[in-house]
Order: C-alpha cells, then structure tokens, then sequence
C-alpha cells in the first residue's frame, strides 16, 4: 500500500521565524547618573582641570593688641581628567537588509543605543576602581584574606558612613553650605515619614552582595519603609543614612589557582627574582574579573652575552707559499676600518671573521741554479 509520509516531501516545507525577536538580558544602569556631567569647550584640548582653594589654617593665638595677624597663603588643589573619545560601528550592507526577515539595520541603531549607555557605565566603574582607597569587610587587609564568611555587614557600612562624615564628603539631597549650622531644628529630619527627604549617601552593589546584607533584619525593616518613595533606579532599600542599589553591571572577581611558571632561556630580564601575576577579562564588559594567584618567586638568569670567533689567516699560508712562520708583521695585523655605507656582516656568535693585514709582506723566491 502506497503512504505518502512527510519526509518525502521535506523540500516543500517552510521553516518559520517569529516576527517578534527575544528581549535582551536587563540591565540596572545607575551610577553614570549619580556623577555630574562636566563639558569641554571646543577648542581647549582634552585636559579638564578643577581647581580648589583650600582652607586657610586656623589661629593658633590670640591678636596682640598693636600687633597685625601674621597672614596666611593662599594654597590651590587642582585635578585634572582627560576627554576620551568612545565609539564603534556596525556594517550593515544593503543586501542584509533587503535579503533578512528582521530590520538588521534597525536592530543595529537599537543595540548601539544601549552601548552607549552601557559604555557610560562601564567606563565610571573603571574610573572608580582606579581609585587607591580601598576596604575590606571585616577589617581584612587584602582581598586575597577575604574568606567564605566575609560578606557586606551592617559594621561595615557604620564604619563607612562614619569615614564619610568624618572627612565632610557631600551628600546627596544634603546642605549646600560649605559650612553647615546644625540646629536642633534643621538637624533633624524624620526620614520614615519622608524617605526622600533625608541628606543620605548611596551603595551601589551587586546583587550578589546585596543578597547577603538582605539577611540582615535591621536591613529588611529599613526597606519596608523606604519603598514608599524610592529615588534611584534598582534602589533596595536603605540603612541609616545610606541607601542601597544594586547594579548586575558592578564589576565582580573570580579567583583561579597560580599558573606554572618556568624560567625560560631568552629575552632580556636582568639576573634576579621575578613573580608573575596573570589576569583575564570577559569579552563581553571587557573588565579584567579573572585573578589568578601570584606565582612563587622564579630565578631568571640572563643569557650570556655574545662573542666573536675570530681566526685569523696566515698572508703567507694563504698565497699557498708553504708552511714558513709568519713574520713579525703578519703576527699583528690590523683591523681594516668599516667604510661608511658598506654593508656589516652579521656579528653571530659562530662566525668567524678573517683577519687581513692592511700591507701584507712581500715574500722573495730564489730560483735554483
């Protein structure tokens, strides 16, 4: 009995394609949008200085009377960032866009649109870890002391905030005054009945991390009344006066185990002791998130530098007149000096280089009888 199955007719079938495309993975992009945008005129180079005034040393002593203050110098602190410039491109040929179900050009214009914003992003957080002043929970004096247990706490986020009002660093919604005036009225602001309301910093964190700190009860209290009216994007909550958001695009680490490390025997490292650190970079943020162990102390010796093999050819050997001693002349011969825009023969170290006397002796024959 004759069946008519489906992979007889397997050239007839049209493979279909959703009209609508996937979303990409989100993204929490928050803190380009904390910094202040600063512009460069046109026509000023790529140097943008700050400067500051620093504040004048207060008086050590009263005034005596008849007698003027002693006076104090006007001293400056500047810093200076340099103007980069960003940019990528996408190929987009006419025959793609005539030929492909979706609008590849469009989709282009889209995915440039959020590189640039992601590249916002990533660029301030290289910006902030080139940054020196670095701690660690738990008062750990290096990241590669940090063990399993060490994770955000509400110790270390005290001791933060204390820094912070310590050295006077602004706050978000906070005075303006340089020097503020704290009264017992305008000190005081109830931030449960107005969360938004209050002078405050800002943790930015991965969410990794902020899933540790959310063990914390004190924490998740603060969140139940500071989502009332929350101000950043992605914000989670707030603790005292700092309030937390979480961003996926926080760089993170990853730690590996050292690499073998083996003295080699060419290149020009001098005679000594040498550690090797590797790191590796993702590709798609570009942050460099894979830290390897530091390598033991390796012993390199430099290679031996090179000589010359030098034979030197007997004048009198040479014109094939026997085996007399060379006389005193072909004993010390000279060197033949090297003529401007003639060519060198290589230096190796195996080969050898003739020496020829400048005015070789001139040997006399007699003819017998």
């Amino acid at each position: 009995m004759a069946t008519n199955t489906a992979p007889s007719f397997q050239a007839d079938i049209e493979q279909y394609i959703a009209d609508e495309t996937l979303p990409l993975a989100q993204r929490h992009l928050v803190v380009y949008n904390l910094g202040d945008k600063l512009e460069l005129p046109k026509g000023r180079g790529t140097n943008y200085t700050a400067t500051r005034f620093q504040r004048l040393a207060l008086p050590y002593a009263p005034l005596a009377e008849g007698a003027p203050a002693p006076g104090e110098f006007l001293s400056i602190q500047q810093v200076t960032g340099v103007c980069q410039q960003w940019g990528d491109l996408v190929r987009v040929t006419d025959v793609a866009e005539l030929t492909i179900k979706h609008p590849v050009f469009e989709k282009a214009v889209e995915l440039t649109a959020l590189q640039v914003a992601e590249t916002n992003e990533r660029n301030t957080y290289n910006n902030l870890m080139a940054l020196t002043q670095i701690n660690y929970v738990n008062s750990r004096g290096a990241r590669s002391a940090l063990v399993a247990g060490d994770v955000l706490d509400s110790n270390t986020l005290n001791r933060t905030n204390a820094a912070f009002e310590t050295i006077g660093v602004w706050q978000f919604q906070g005075d303006q005054q340089t020097d503020v005036q704290r009264t017992p009225s305008s000190s005081f602001t109830r931030t449960d009945s107005a969360p938004s309301g209050g002078p405050h910093y800002v943790l930015v964190a991965h969410p990794l991390v902020v899933g540790d700190f959310r063990n914390s009860s004190t924490f998740v209290l603060a969140a139940s009344y500071s989502s009332v009216n929350r101000l950043y994007n992605a914000e989670v909550g707030q603790w005292n006066d700092i309030r937390v958001v979480k961003s996926n695009l926080v760089p993170s680490w990853t730690g590996v185990a050292t690499v073998a490390v083996t003295a080699g025997t060419a290149g020009s490292l001098q005679t000594g002791s040498y550690f090797v650190q590797v790191t590796g970079q993702d590709t798609q943020n570009q942050y460099e998130s894979r830290i390897y162990q530091g390598s033991a102390s390796t012993s390199v010796t430099a290679p031996e530098p090179r000589r010359l093999s030098c034979q030197r050819t007997d004048a009198g050997r040479a014109a094939g007149h026997g085996d007399a001693a060379p006389s005193q002349h072909d004993r010390h011969p000279h060197w033949h000096r090297h003529r401007p825009g003639a060519a060198r023969r290589p230096r190796d170290r195996h080969h050898r280089l003739s020496l020829v006397p400048l005015r070789p002796r001139r040997l006399r024959h007699r003819h017998a009888g």
